[in-house]
């Protein structure tokens, strides 16, 4: 791959804000639950007169907006939508991005790790508790009445307030299956509490079953899955990462007075001159001024043998410098390297929507009202026509629980983002999650590289002895020899 062919991103105003009449922004978003925020935060973008089109990822959490919209509009939607957005600007510090990705992402698995040993730390005493001692003992109730209430309130917060901001919007998503599943189990449990100790005569409602457990049971193990799936977003996204990683953060710079200074590569101008020793990774793309070396440029070409680079000799930035002290010219910014720009175009393979994907997205956004009318009717088929409200709301939170599509839309993006991640680090770039997709339609491959699909390095494959000198003899002399050679 010639690194000259990665395109360079678009030229910015003063304000980091793309000047092409339909530029492409890039934004960070915090405060997704499901697929269903993503998609929903999706419609929204793409209502806009101003996008041409728009992309929300839920798995890297990352939104791609095209067209005229600025950036305070952008943010503006998707703060009415109930989450937090971030303009990333199109010329970063690579540091500043690796520390902010890890961090967004530590504190989403913190989160949803809190919240699952809270729920599932409750419900396993409770229901310990339950089968053990819960029959003819009277504070027992009360106990799984709180542990209950409070999973509801600590575990189920985030889970109420992504519902209730969908449903102020007059939209539903998977968190308002969840949470309507989680109420309706305890609510019908109050109620059966509550009777069973103030009604005169109880009657039917003393042998009415109490489901303050599975309430808390219903909100630990959904967090407990959606930490699971925070792990392993974080790490299928540890491919960029890496790549980011490839440029050193420190470069050494010439400055005017002959004397060098030590400095973070993002504040290399294009012109400066600095400094790369033996063994060490080029900072910023740039010409060779003065030196020779042989460069192993292996991460954007794909040969694994060394390339000579003396005076006037382009070098790419993340590639490895051999022997040689080089004096380099850069011709880039330290914002905008061949690291960089491969970095991006993989993020952006990882955050596209493969064509399939919009049968899932199509079929999520009608599961959710479809669910809520079949647990509506199960509820009222059993309360009003068959006058059985117990099994009528056990049915009903049945319905809900079983029915959460989470994978439905995870599926997809998650097998695009490791698809397109894992590839990187074996020097394939993948251009788009369309590019992934039709891969598996191909019938034929063609390589044109050594060191595609070989090594390129000899190696000894037979040993042939004269008359007179065995194979052992024969190695053991040509070890010898070998031992003094450089």
């Amino acid at each position: 791959m010639d690194p000259m062919s990665i395109s360079p991103d678009r030229d910015t105003d003063s304000d980091g804000v793309a000047s092409d009449p339909a530029a492409t922004r890039r934004y960070r978003i915090e405060g997704m639950h499901c697929t269903g925020c993503a998609s929903e935060l999706q419609t929204a973008l793409r209502g806009r007169t101003e996008v041409e089109t728009a992309t929300v990822d839920f798995t890297s959490g990352l939104a791609v907006v095209e067209g005229d919209l600025a950036v305070e509009p952008t943010l503006q939607v998707i703060a009415s939508r109930g989450f937090e957005g971030e303009f990333l600007e199109s010329k970063e510090d690579l540091s500043e991005t690796r520390s902010r990705m890890e961090l967004a992402q530590a504190r989403t698995v913190r989160m949803w790790k809190r919240r699952a040993i809270i729920g599932i730390g409750v419900w396993i005493p409770l229901e310990l508790l339950h089968w053990t001692a819960g029959h003819g003992v009277a504070w027992v109730p009360w106990v799984m009445m709180l542990g209950g209430l409070l999973v509801l309130v600590v575990a189920g917060g985030g889970f109420y307030a992504s519902a209730f901001t969908a449903a102020r919007r007059g939209g539903t998503n998977m968190d308002t299956l969840i949470s309507i599943g989680a109420t309706t189990a305890f609510v019908w449990s109050l109620i059966v509490f509550i009777a069973q100790r103030t009604l005169a005569d109880p009657g039917a409602w003393t042998s009415l079953p109490l489901y303050f457990a599975e309430s808390a049971a219903l909100l630990g193990i959904i967090s407990l899955g959606h930490f699971l799936e925070a792990k392993a977003s974080a790490k299928a996204s540890t491919a960029v990462r890496d790549l980011l990683e490839l440029q050193p953060e420190v470069a050494e710079r010439v400055e005017a007075s002959g004397e060098t200074m030590e400095v973070p590569s993002s504040e290399i101008n294009i012109g400066d001159v600095y400094l790369v020793r033996p063994g060490g990774r080029i900072p910023v793309d740039a010409s060779v001024l003065e030196g020779r070396s042989e460069v192993d440029e292996s991460l954007v070409t794909g040969e694994p043998m060394p390339v000579g680079r003396g005076p006037g000799d382009p070098v790419v930035a993340g590639t490895l410098n051999g022997n040689g002290l080089l004096r380099l010219t850069a011709t880039v910014d330290g914002r905008n390297t061949t690291v960089a720009r491969i970095a991006s175009l993989v993020q952006n393979a990882q955050s596209s929507q493969a064509p399939i994907q919009r049968l899932a997205d199509r079929v999520s956004s009608i599961f959710v009202p479809t669910v809520l009318s079949v647990a509506a009717a199960a509820l009222f088929g059993w309360g009003i026509i068959m006058g059985d409200w117990n099994t009528g709301v056990v049915s009903t939170v049945t319905v809900l629980i079983i029915s959460c599509p989470c994978a439905l839309g995870l599926a997809t993006p998650m097998a695009v983002m490791v698809g397109a991640g894992e590839p990187s680090r074996r020097g394939i770039l993948i251009k788009s999650a369309a590019s992934l997709e039709s891969s598996g339609r191909l019938e034929a491959v063609v390589f044109d590289k050594t060191g595609t699909l070989t090594q390129g390095a000899m190696v000894v494959t037979d040993v042939v002895a004269a008359n007179g000198t065995n194979d052992a003899e024969l190695l053991a002399k040509a070890g010898a020899v070998e031992a003094d050679s450089e």
